[in-house]
């Protein structure tokens, strides 16, 4: 609150009259405006106090002790107040009895509830990529933007189906709030035709994306990670036709599949992507990703070509050949199992070097190799992991087995061809196993029904 002087003068006699009132700002939805709480009258005190006293009177009104005692300012404030009818009704309303309401907190619910905290970490990702720009310089109009940019949201926070994103965003989520309020009324096909959009313009998309990281982060990355998956959809797919099957890493192996192969550097960030079909040899992708990175990136590759790391899927003889063919240095797993050759290295791994990560200890030596070099990596991790993964396959083995004992001995399988197809199964079932245990039939008399099963397992020599 403050303290203002208004001035009126007599239009008859030209006496001007001077009047003070105090004065609280406040703000609209047309902006900020002032209203007048109190007319004093002629204030005596000096325009240097007004502001002790609008303060004095502030606290007064609002029922706060005084903290100004025997001082003009306090007198003036006292006069002031003294026969001020609303003073009195305030402290009239204040001593009558509260007018109070029992709630049971057991019974609260609350409706209309939507998240806000992880719309908020998107779009500030979103702001600093310039996702906007990106995408009208690729093509995009303002209106199919903000669909995008919420169906984008949908996709990074609740994951799932356009029409269930479109549900998150219309009844879950504040992104009408943050992007643009007329989201509220958005239809399936807008949703369905943003995705489209966005697959069509994804090259261009992934190039200007990639340019603005540089722009953002450091730059100077030489190590490229190349690797694929796949995805499956649900039902038939029969109109599209890079809808394959073949082995699912979601072991959905019956499922129509799609593969996805990315490129992203050494800070983690993907250069592009490829989309190919579910039954893509991940080898034969190789050529065209190298192709697409050297036309994308064709005066950086000039100065120094990035090192492809790739697992063991994708390092035919073939890719190495071509790698070596294109000047690219890579780093890769080998194929071919070579554990046996170095048995003697890993017994010391106090001569390898370590780090740690995730409070476990990694070793790692390399070993050159004629014109390569050779990374022999160890971890008492995945060492304990393997044990227990080979401890519970063979728990499995032996529980098959005995069951299949079981039923000779209860009859319910006799008959030699049978009961050696069922051995013939097991055996195939674990073979990392198998191979350890030999299962003899015992036949009956005639040699012609099981009696029994015997399970040997075989000293094996080091």
């Amino acid at each position: 609150m403050f303290i203002r002087e208004s001035k009126t003068k007599n239009k008859k006699t030209g006496e001007v009259y001077i009047k003070h009132q105090l004065v609280e700002s406040y703000r609209t939805d047309k902006g900020p405006r002032q209203r007048v709480v109190l007319n004093l009258g002629r204030v005596d005190i000096g325009r240097k106090d007004w502001r002790r006293l609008a303060f004095e009177l502030e606290n007064r009104l609002s029922g706060q002790a005084s903290l100004i005692k025997d001082g003009p300012i306090e007198k003036a404030a006292s006069e002031i107040l003294k026969n001020y009818d609303f003073y009195k009704i305030r402290k009239k309303k204040e001593a009558a009895p509260a007018d109070w309401l029992k709630v049971d907190l057991e019974k609260l619910s609350t409706s209309n509830n939507k998240s806000l905290g992880a719309e908020l970490a998107a779009s500030y990702a979103w702001n600093t990529l310039c996702m906007n720009s990106i995408l009208k310089n690729a093509g995009m109009e303002r209106q199919s933007i903000n669909i995008a940019r919420a169906v984008i949201f949908a996709k990074l926070i609740s994951p799932s189906s356009e029409l269930s994103c479109l549900k998150w965003i219309k009844e879950r989520s504040s992104c009408a709030e943050i992007i643009d309020s007329s989201l509220t009324k958005l239809k399936k096909d807008a949703v369905y035709e943003v995705g489209d959009t966005l697959f069509y313009l994804k090259d261009k998309i992934e190039k200007l994306l990639a340019k603005k990281e540089n722009t953002i982060f450091e730059d100077g990355s030489t190590l490229y990670l190349y690797d694929l998956t796949n995805t499956y959809f649900e039902g038939t797919c029969k109109r599209n036709p890079a809808a394959k099957r073949a082995k699912s890493k979601d072991k959905q192996n019956g499922a129509p599949l799609m593969c996805l192969a990315l490129l992203i550097d050494g800070r983690g960030y993907p250069l592009f992507s490829q989309i190919y079909e579910g039954n893509a040899s991940e080898p034969t992708t190789l050529p065209e990703v190298l192709d697409r990175l050297e036309d994308d990136s064709q005066k950086s590759l000039l100065c120094v070509k990035p090192t492809i790391v790739a697992d063991k899927g994708i390092a035919t003889e073939k890719n190495i050949d071509l790698l070596k063919k294109r000047g690219y240095p890579y780093m890769v797993v080998q194929r071919k199992a070579r554990e046996k050759d170095y048995v003697n290295y890993f017994k010391d791994l106090l001569s390898f070097e370590s780090i740690k990560k995730d409070s476990q200890t990694i070793y790692f030596k390399k070993i050159d190799d004629g014109s390569l070099a050779r990374l022999l990596v160890a971890s008492r991790a995945k060492k304990q992991k393997e044990e227990a993964m080979d401890t519970l396959k063979e728990k499995r083995f032996l529980e098959d087995a005995n069951a299949l004992k079981l039923s000779i001995a209860k009859k319910n399988i006799i008959l030699l061809e049978k009961v050696a197809t069922r051995i013939g199964r097991i055996m195939g079932r674990y073979p990392s196993v198998a191979k350890y245990y030999e299962l003899k039939i015992v036949a009956d008399s005639d040699n012609k029904k099981a009696a029994d099963l015997i399970i040997v397992k075989k000293c094996i020599l080091s």
